[in-house]
Order: structure tokens, then sequence, then C-alpha cells
């Protein structure tokens, strides 16, 4: 039989999921969440809003998708790929392992300027694309062609950006199963993101977040009985890889009946309605209390 309740609180941890893996687990319900047989209306919704998210910060900003230094260098019309092991580095750890890897460079830090030159007595170029780790370097994604500095007697290249040692700035908790209505991302049409979440902390970390005001998805499902959640990078499709560790989420389901269905999204209750309104709604639910009670 349906649950016939009007708000649902769903708790869910990946270490207990029905299937997936750590970052992309399905839990299947024991009980159902229904539209159907609510209150005689044919137009009822169901809304979903996150309300607690906790998850260690084991993931890495240096991992398999980004930890390449392609370098050509001009004069031999060499190429050389440098790959430097996956984890979390800070500007000196990074600098100090690429030195190990690639002994014709040495790599400077403008603390003032957050920025890093090379240099090598070999002219190059650094050829930066989506499989390199260009933003803990400060760099834009392209070419950047060395140029000869008279003082040192070496080639040169600076960032033309600022370092950014934590690239993944944020947490995107998505559901593709959960399809919305009323959200979009970018240049998509519809969104698969349930609520975005600061990385405020440093690695070793519990990632936490319990937001104070409430981000509502309207969702254009009338039944659910799976819930699948997937983690991911600011890119739909970068997974992250949480290195084992479990996460723990909070959703709050609600059917929102026919006539009382109002705009989604970002929302502060009552702030802009008039008495008349208030005064209106609350004959509405105090109707709708009553029909439930014949039921």
């Amino acid at each position: 039989m349906p649950n016939q309740d009007r708000r649902h609180y769903i708790h869910l941890d990946s270490a207990l999921r029905t299937s997936g893996t750590h970052s992309h687990p399905r839990w299947k319900l024991k009980r159902e969440i229904t539209i159907n047989d609510i209150l005689e209306t044919t137009n009822n919704k169901l809304r979903l809003r996150m309300v607690q998210f906790s998850l260690p910060y084991g993931f890495y900003n240096m991992n398999e998708r980004n930890n390449k230094l392609k370098i050509h260098f001009i004069d031999s019309d060499f190429d050389a790929i440098y790959v430097l092991p996956t984890g979390n580095y800070n500007v000196f750890q990074l600098m100090s392992e690429i030195t190990k890897d690639a002994p014709a460079f040495t790599l400077t830090y403008d603390r003032i300027k957050n920025k890093i030159t090379l240099r090598s007595e070999l002219n190059f170029r650094i050829d930066f694309d989506n499989e390199c780790f260009n933003q803990q370097l400060g760099f834009s994604l392209g070419s950047h062609v060395s140029v000869f500095n008279p003082t040192d007697n070496l080639y040169e290249v600076t960032s033309d950006q600022v370092v950014n040692s934590n690239p993944i700035n944020a947490v995107y908790v998505r559901s593709l199963n959960l399809v919305q209505s009323n959200s979009q991302e970018n240049e998509r049409d519809y969104s698969s993101i349930i609520a975005r979440i600061p990385v405020d902390v440093n690695p070793g970390g519990i990632i936490s977040f319990e937001p104070t005001v409430l981000y509502e998805v309207h969702l254009d499902v009338n039944i659910i009985n799976e819930i699948d959640i997937q983690l991911t990078t600011k890119n739909i499709d970068e997974e992250i890889n949480t290195n084992g560790l479990d996460f723990q989420i909070s959703l709050e389901i609600d059917i929102v009946l026919g006539d009382e269905n109002k705009p989604f999204g970002i929302t502060d209750e009552d702030s802009n309605d008039s008495d008349d309104d208030k005064k209106k709604r609350k004959s509405i639910k105090q109707q709708e209390k009553n029909v439930a009670k014949r039921l």
C-alpha cells in the first residue's frame, strides 16, 4: 500500500547502498513514495530538498584525469609528458614533485602574486589540455611558450593566472532518476543537481553541509521507489572518487497538492504574501485537513 504521508524524510548512507559504488550509490526504498492516492486531484507534485550532507574529504585534486604535464622542447622538436602521482599537493609539494621528474627545470613561487615561474636552459613550450594540472600551476588551457631572459641566461614562462591548489571547490550532488522540471544547468535543458556543497575544509577533514535556506527541486516523477545519487565535480561526466570513503545524506520529499503548487526554487515562505493571501492559504490548509480526516 502506498505511503500516504505528506512529508517524508529519507536518511541514506552509501555504505548501506543496495547497489552501485561509494561515489554513485543506489538505494531501494522499503516503502515507495507516490502522489497517486493522496487526494482527488490530478496535478499533485513531488518536491525534494536536501537537508543534510556529510563526506570525509578523501578525494584527490590531482587524480588520473588531470595529473599530466606536457612540454615540447622547441629546438630538438621533442615532446615530453610527465605524469605525477595522484594526491593532494600544496604549491611547494607540487614544485618539488615536478623537479623530481623533470630535472631540466627549476620552479619558483611568488607568494605575493601567487604565480609560478618555470625556467630551463632549453627553449620550451608547455601545452595544457584537460589532462593537465594547469590550475595547480596557475596557467590557462592552451600553449605557453617560454621567453629568453638574458639576465639569467635561461628560458622561462610564468603563470598567466593565479595558482589554485584545490580546483575541486565544490561537490555536486546529483540524482539521475529523480528527474527535475524546474532547474537548468549551464547549457543543459534540465539539471540533475540536487545541491552544490562548498568544499571549505582541508583534505582529511569532514565536508558537512546543512543549508539554512533550502533549495526546492520540483520532480517530474509520480512514484519514487529507488534513489540514485552521484557525486561529481562541476562537470557532469567527472565523478568524484572518494577513495573508498562513504557519505551520508538526508532528503526531505513533500507531496505538494495541486491547489498548493507555487513557484519553486529558493524560497522564504510567507515573506512576500499579503494578509489576505495568508488567510486564504490558511483556509485552504484547513480544508485539506478536513478532507484528509474523512479519508
